[in-house]
């Protein structure tokens, strides 16, 4: 008995051939959903997974070899320490991504992509991750004593002053 997803791709190859656009378009959208059901099968939590997704602006697959690119640096750093547990979630879908799988970072106009929904920290709401980024934006500013005190231990003159200089700039931006 022939999977309905077999069917399909013998329909789109007698419509247009393995190079018609429609065939393309829907490889790409078959790419972009067993991705987001393998993020779903390794990361369990909703949250996680909305985070995971949204930060991953493109998922290729060409020639057994998987490649992801991600806005963000911590989202990058996790998929690449789980890429074996996304493979056997591909691969039990019938993708079968032995070769590579490279995590890359998004450039450009690449970044303005969200084809899994837009970061969650940008979206209406009431999430953790928000409510730590508008906390972050009512931190007080400090004031050059607070921070004299908050050096005072060092005792090299010159690193104390250099660390004040990175504080009150980091501190105050």
């Amino acid at each position: 008995m022939k999977r309905f997803a077999d069917a399909l791709d013998d329909f789109f190859a007698r419509q247009g051939g393995a190079d018609s656009l429609a065939a393309k378009a829907r490889r790409a959208a078959q790419v972009r959903d067993r991705w987001a059901a393998a993020v779903r099968a390794v990361y369990v939590s909703s949250e996680t997974v909305d985070f995971i997704l949204s930060h991953v602006n493109a998922v290729y697959i060409m020639d057994d070899e998987l490649i992801v690119y991600a806005d963000d640096s911590l989202v990058r750093s996790d998929l690449d320490a789980r890429q074996e547990f996304l493979k056997m979630a591909l691969n039990s879908q019938g993708e079968n991504v032995f070769a590579r799988f490279k995590i890359l970072p998004s450039k450009f106009g690449m970044k303005q992509r969200h084809p899994f929904g837009a970061p969650s920290c940008l979206d209406p709401g009431d999430s953790a991750l928000e409510h730590d980024v508008r906390g972050a934006a009512e931190m007080p500013r400090f004031t050059e004593e607070q921070v004299d005190h908050l050096v005072s231990p060092v005792s090299d003159s010159t690193l104390r002053e250099a660390l004040k200089r990175a504080v009150m700039a980091d501190l105050n931006k």
